[in-house]
């Protein structure tokens, strides 16, 4: 037979279906025999798996498909790995080629490893970017939470530092508040060991207080002066009814420097105390002036001015018993005490120029005189010599009480006053808003709450008035506020 060599192909062309070839050597090297003898319940699945292994390999997979498929072992490994990249769809699942393979690589611990780290390392190429971007928020939250943790511990320092300057303070406020109780009742006690025994306490005082010196032979005795009559045409004022008298009272003691806010109310009170008759004890500023407008208003002429300095004099008293209106200058004098039953036939005021002295004086005292504290409505300097003098007219229209206007008394009756001084307080506060139009209670807050609060030591009066009291104009709600702060 004749032989004729063709040399070397130039191509090599499969006829049959190589993924298939490829799939059925490794089956066929794979065998379930083959499985059987190597795989056993009583030996240890890494070593059976090993042994496995190493027979399927003892020959060149490559080179018997070569050799079967009749083409160089480049192609051959060419083809394998083309077969190996389609091993998804090509080997199924269920194969007992695949499962022998699976098995082989998870009780092979080198080999298993290997292959872990292609994947890792094919899944983190894929995956770069992704996994940059979520690094990087990472980061980003790590060093957020680090400012956060920072920013907690400084606000935790701040906080420190805070409650330890508060309980500082709280320890502080609580001295204080200790050493002022302790010293309010001190001076309550002081002042009603005072009242109950006022020779006494001006005996303490004595020794602090300016001594008068009066030379031997001198005579210092108590005066009794009438008032100046105004005789000036220009400046007297015809009054043809108690309503023109009381406008008059608010000009002239807008000119003894009440504030025209104030006039009104304290007109109405003066008025009113006037006509019935109850005495008053003008303490504060510009008490001569207020009593000389009264006095110029009703009477035409300054106030009549009993001065009690020195010895008693009989003639002086007698001549402030007279008098239609007068006022007493030095009214704590010890010897006046004695003649205070000696009430003069018209309206007496007593004036004092500091309000805080008349809290160390007893409480029946006011039966004599009603307290008016001046300071509450004086807010500049008098001018005593422009005020304007009334006259009745022949034909006067006297003042009527009106029974419409009555005194809430309720909080007034608290504070523990007599009979006497709640009936005759009453009937002023009652003529002061009929005399004044006043239908709130402003009259009997700032005449009868203010001064007896005060007086009394029982400020939280004033303060419970003003919680549940609505009805009270604002300029005497803030002067209750005042008080009640001091």
């Amino acid at each position: 037979m004749r032989r004729i060599r063709l040399g070397e192909p130039e191509k090599y062309i499969p006829v049959g279906n190589v993924d298939e070839l490829i799939r059925t050597t490794i089956s066929d090297r794979m065998s379930w025999k083959l499985y059987k003898d190597c795989i056993g319940k009583t030996k240890a699945e890494w070593r059976d798996c090993k042994a496995l292994f190493d027979r399927a390999c003892m020959e060149s997979l490559y080179e018997e498909v070569s050799e079967k498929l009749g083409c160089p072992l480049e192609i051959a490994s060419e083809n394998v790995e083309q077969f190996v990249k389609r091993a998804g769809s090509l080997i199924q699942e269920g194969d007992i080629d695949s499962d022998v393979l699976a098995q082989i690589a998870l009780n092979h611990d080198a080999l298993r490893a290997q292959c872990e780290a292609a994947v890792k390392s094919q899944w983190l190429a894929t995956h770069a970017e992704e996994i940059a971007t979520a690094q990087s928020e990472i980061d980003q939250k790590h060093k957020d939470a680090a400012d956060a943790e920072a920013a907690y511990k400084k606000l935790l320092a701040d906080t420190s530092k805070a409650q330890s300057k508060l309980d500082s303070i709280l320890k502080k406020i609580e001295e204080y508040e200790a050493l002022g109780t302790k010293t309010v009742q001190a001076i309550q006690d002081k002042i009603g060991l005072a009242q109950q025994d006022m020779a006494g306490f001006i005996a303490e005082l004595s020794a602090f207080m300016p001594q008068q010196s009066v030379q031997s032979g001198s005579t210092n005795r108590w005066t009794f002066t009438p008032g100046e009559v105004c005789h000036s045409m220009d400046n007297l004022e015809g009054c043809s009814s108690w309503r023109d008298t009381f406008e008059l009272l608010c000009d002239n003691l807008q000119l003894a420097g009440i504030g025209s806010q104030w006039t009104t109310m304290l007109s109405s009170f003066l008025y009113s105390s006037y006509l019935n008759r109850m005495p008053l004890l003008l303490a504060g500023p510009n008490a001569n002036a207020i009593a000389d407008a009264l006095s110029m208003t009703i009477c035409g002429q300054k106030i009549d001015l009993l001065k009690c300095c020195g010895e008693q004099d009989a003639e002086a008293i007698s001549g402030f018993v007279e008098s239609d209106m007068a006022a007493v200058q030095n009214p704590f004098h010890p010897d006046w005490v004695s003649c205070i039953s000696h009430s003069n036939n018209g309206f007496a005021l007593w004036l004092h120029p500091f309000t805080e002295d008349l809290q160390i004086e007893p409480r029946s005292l006011y039966h004599y005189a009603y307290p008016v504290f001046t300071e509450c409505f004086v807010d500049q300097l008098p001018s005593v010599e422009n005020m304007d003098a009334g006259q009745e007219t022949v034909e006067y229209d006297k003042f009527k009480p009106d029974p419409k206007y009555r005194a809430k008394m309720g909080p007034v009756k608290k504070l523990g006053l007599s009979r006497l001084m709640l009936s005759r307080l009453e009937k002023v506060l009652a003529d002061a808003k009929c005399i004044g139009s006043i239908s709130d209670t402003s009259i009997e807050c700032l005449f009868g709450m203010l001064p007896m609060c005060v007086l009394s030591g029982k400020q939280e009066a004033l303060t419970e008035l003003l919680d549940s009291e609505k009805n009270i104009k604002s300029e005497v709600r803030a002067e209750l506020q005042r008080y009640v702060e001091e």
